[in-house]
C-alpha cells in the first residue's frame, strides 16, 4: 500500500493499518482493525455486521484475487469519522488488473473501524470474476 496523503490524516492509524494488512493478504491483522460489532457495506452488497461475517465474505473474495493494492490520494478525519478516497488495483486470478477508483467512509470507536463503507463500481472486476451478468 502507498498513502499519498494531502490532507489531515492524524488519528486515521486504524484505516491505514487496514489497508496495509489486506494489501499484504493478512486477514486476521485486517479484522484486528475492527471492532467486534462491525458494520461492513461493500457497494451496493447486504451489510454485514460482526468479524465472522465479514471474514467469511472476504474468505471468499480473497480467493478471486491474487494482489491487491490500495493507493490512497487523501484521507481526512473529523471527531470520530474518516474519509478516504485513492484507486485500488485488483489482479484477479486471470492476471488481469483492474483499478478502480474508491472513497470510503469509516466510523472509529475506542481505536478500531466500527463502521466501514466502501463506495466503489466494482462491476468491471465481478464481470471478470464471475462473468457478465454478474455486473
Amino acid at each position: 500500500m502507498r498513502v499519498g496523503v494531502r490532507s489531515s490524516a492524524s488519528g486515521a492509524a486504524p484505516v491505514v493499518r487496514a489497508f496495509a494488512e489486506i494489501d499484504r493478504g493478512n486477514l486476521e491483522g485486517f479484522l484486528e482493525c475492527l471492532t467486534d460489532d462491525v458494520r461492513f457495506a461493500f457497494g451496493n452488497a447486504p451489510v454485514l455486521t460482526g468479524k465472522d461475517s465479514i471474514r467469511g465474505a472476504l474468505i471468499a473474495f480473497l480467493a478471486t484475487v491474487k494482489r491487491i493494492e490500495h493507493v490512497t490520494d487523501r484521507i481526512w478525519r473529523a471527531e470520530n469519522e474518516v474519509i478516504c478516497n485513492g484507486r485500488v488495483r485488483y489482479l484477479d486470478a486471470s492476471d488481469h488488473s483492474h483499478d478502480l477508483p474508491f472513497a470510503n467512509i469509516y466510523v472509529l470507536r475506542e481505536g478500531r473501524i466500527c463502521d466501514y463503507r466502501i463506495h466503489m463500481d466494482a462491476s468491471a472486476l465481478n464481470a471478470a470474476t464471475y462473468g457478465p451478468a454478474a455486473s
